[in-house]
């Protein structure tokens, strides 16, 4: 039987992330930036 691990505080910032960055619309979108910004946000 196999289990999967979930992070559940990356699901909740997977969801809210995006409607944060609308409001900063000087924030850089591109791939690299938005993981460095969830990888921050998960570990503060």
């Amino acid at each position: 039987m196999a289990y999967e691990i979930k992070n559940y505080m990356e699901v909740i910032v997977d969801e809210f992330l995006n409607d944060v960055l609308r409001k900063y619309k000087d924030v850089c979108h591109c791939k690299r930036c938005i993981s460095d910004i969830k990888a921050l946000t998960l570990n503060n």
